[in-house]
């Protein structure tokens, strides 16, 4: 049976397929968007998680509060913890104590300000060691996105650096860096204080501004050697601005950077090392110049004891034959005789001043007028004038025959170097020398005596050797005068020093050390005809000796008996007392060859007798026992050679 459509069926169908046809049509159309949007999403979401495990930067995502959400597979390589290990853990738990503080406010500062830059923090890694992490940070609503990367290794090498940098600025030499075209490109403290320079001039500078010995032809060929050996060492000049050129030891070294040659040399400053080796170089002259006179003296000592032996034999008897004498032409040769033996004693007596141990016999002593006196005297007669000019002295603690053999030596001395006439200035002062003046001599109070003439002056080259023994530049000298002078002053503890210009002459230098002894206070030498009584022993192993000193202590009223050693005089000591006699008087002859010598005799005589005089008698006129006697027993000493009149003035004053 056929059914029949309705009218309200057809409209309905008709409704239906009106509406939901294009309804269909467009949940079609919707979806597939739907899913091409989702599968954007999801690759989308893929490529963002492709990027957070991937990435090298460390990549965290927490809230607000610094609980952490999420963090990457970096954070396990660099940290060395995974998600599990700190989900859902305060931040704050892994920041390094000291830091925490800074952390808190930071992350407070990024809630206001929803972005945070280059904050460095240390954090805890999974091993317990700290890292320096440099956090780039945002927050979205409630959450906080934040990228990091372990900048520990870069800020050690920065601080190096910094360090470096620090270290260089403040070097105690001149640090200069150069370029391949010897541009100045970097300068420390020190180089702009040497140089004078600022440190914006310097790097306005070449290396040829600064170094006036150094070409640029000069760098090239370095530049290359330098590549071979990696670092030099080596002496120039450096001039300031001002333009004062000083000496530097330069220590460069080389190194390649990015293909392109630089140098880093530091430079110090060789003045003060200078001044220093000319001052050691002085001092080791002076020392070689004392070893030269103390080996001379070793020599010396023993020709001036048998020299002065010869001489007292001929003082002797030229003195016996005067006594002897009423033939006045006769008596006139031999005072002539003994004048010229008086000058040959002179002689002597500056070959013993290198004698070895020898002693000056000092006492405290005023310089003036005595200086003056005696300059005076040698220039007696001649064509040169003399200037004087002191302050108020300290006094000196001399032997002053010897320092006035240095100054009759250092006028004569002036009196030869001007042969035309001229003048001679002698200046005294006190001075007082202090650690910081590079003197070889003990600090404290001298007395300076400066002899200046107005010579020829002496050439340079030969100024090094004028202290010499035997040295001499003038046709009739002996070499002896200053190399005497400079013993004399030496043994006194002072110094002689000499400056000199040819053509314009030459200023000696004399310093003594001072003294607040008082000065001592001697009359006037007087000449007396000693007389006597009684038995004097004299012992000498010269026979020659023995004769004349006998005869001329027979003339004083004597009875002399004679022994050749100590022994000998011992004996004639202990027999004479056996028979009860009394031994006036006694000379003891310091040293005997080969048998006892006086000072082994006066310790046997003084056991039994400590009152009776005994006098030492040497060719060593500056031994120690000379030069203090009654330290050594004896009561006085008597130099050979001794003249008659001499040994009378010695017996009249101890034999009283």
């Amino acid at each position: 049976m056929l059914y029949n459509v309705t009218n309200a069926e057809i409209i309905l169908f008709l409704f239906i397929g009106i509406f939901l046809i294009p309804v269909t049509i467009i949940w079609i159309f919707i979806y597939r968007k739907y899913k091409k949007t989702e599968k954007a999403l999801l690759e989308k979401s893929r490529e963002l998680d492709s990027f957070f495990s991937s990435s090298r930067d460390l990549l965290c995502i927490a809230d607000l509060h610094g609980n952490i959400k999420r963090i990457n597979k970096e954070w396990e390589t660099t940290l060395g913890y995974r998600h599990v290990d700190v989900q859902d853990h305060k931040f704050f738990e892994f920041i390094h104590p000291e830091d925490l503080q800074n952390t808190i406010s930071a992350i407070d500062s990024l809630r206001n300000n929803k972005q945070l830059l280059n904050f460095v923090n240390r954090f805890r890694a999974k091993d317990g060691c700290y890292r320096s992490i440099e956090w780039r940070s945002v927050s979205h609503e409630s959450m906080i996105y934040a990228s990091a990367r372990d900048v520990t290794e870069q800020l050690r090498e920065r601080e190096s650096l910094l360090l470096t940098q620090y270290i260089l600025d403040r070097a105690p030499d001149s640090c200069i860096w150069l370029d391949d075209e010897a541009n100045v490109i970097y300068v420390n403290q020190k180089a702009c204080i040497s140089l004078g320079y600022t440190k914006e001039e310097l790097l306005s500078k070449k290396l040829f501004d600064i170094d006036p010995c150094y070409s640029s032809s000069q760098f090239v060929t370095d530049k290359e050697s330098l590549k071979q050996k990696k670092s030099m060492i080596f002496e120039t000049t450096h001039r300031t601005k001002a333009g004062v050129d000083f000496p530097v030891e330069v220590s460069v070294n080389y190194f390649e950077y990015k293909g392109k040659f630089y140098s880093l040399t530091f430079d110090r400053d060789l003045t003060e090392r200078k001044k220093a080796e000319e001052q050691r170089k002085r001092i080791e002259q002076k020392l070689n110049q004392v070893q030269r006179i103390q080996s001379l003296g070793i020599l010396a000592g023993g020709i001036a004891h048998d020299f002065n032996n010869i001489l007292s034999g001929l003082f002797g008897f030229i003195d016996l034959a005067l006594m002897q004498s009423n033939d006045s032409s006769v008596n006139k040769n031999l005072s002539n005789a003994l004048s010229a033996i008086e000058r040959a004693r002179g002689l002597s007596s500056q070959l013993l001043t290198f004698s070895k141990g020898g002693e000056p016999i000092r006492r405290p002593e005023d310089l003036f007028p005595f200086v003056k006196d005696t300059v005076q005297f040698a220039l007696s007669g001649s064509n040169v004038s003399c200037t004087f000019s002191s302050e108020k002295l300290h006094t000196c603690n001399i032997d002053k025959n010897q320092i006035g053999q240095v100054i009759n030596n250092l006028t004569i001395n002036a009196l030869q170097a001007m042969p035309g006439g001229g003048v001679l200035s002698i200046t005294a002062k006190n001075v007082l020398l202090r650690e910081d003046q590079n003197q070889p001599l003990p600090n404290g109070l001298y007395v300076q005596l400066s002899f200046s003439d107005t010579g020829t002056g002496i050439p340079e080259e030969k100024l090094p050797h004028i202290f010499d023994p035997f040295y001499t530049t003038k046709p009739n000298g002996h070499g002896l005068g200053l190399s005497t002078c400079y013993s004399i002053i030496h043994r006194h503890g002072g110094s002689i020093e000499v400056e000199s210009e040819t053509g314009k002459g030459t200023t000696f230098k004399v310093l003594l050390p001072a003294t607040n002894e008082s000065p001592t206070i001697t009359d006037p030498e007087q000449r007396v005809i000693h007389k006597g009584s009684g038995i004097f022993i004299i012992m000498d192993d010269e026979e020659f000796i023995r004769y004349f000193l006998s005869r001329i202590i027979e003339s004083f009223g004597y009875t002399v008996l004679c022994a050749k050693n100590g022994k000998e005089a011992i004996d004639l000591y202990t027999e004479t007392n056996k028979k009860g006699k009394k031994v006036r008087s006694m000379i003891f002859d310091l040293t005997v060859p080969n048998g006892m010598g006086g000072y082994e005799a006066i310790q046997e005589i003084r056991k039994a007798d400590p009152e009776t005089p005994v006098f030492v008698s040497s060719g060593y006129a500056d031994d120690p026992i000379m030069a203090n006697p009654r330290k050594y027993g004896f009561t006085a000493s008597i130099c050979k050679p001794c003249q008659t009149n001499e040994l009378a003035q010695i017996l009249d004053e101890c034999l009283i």
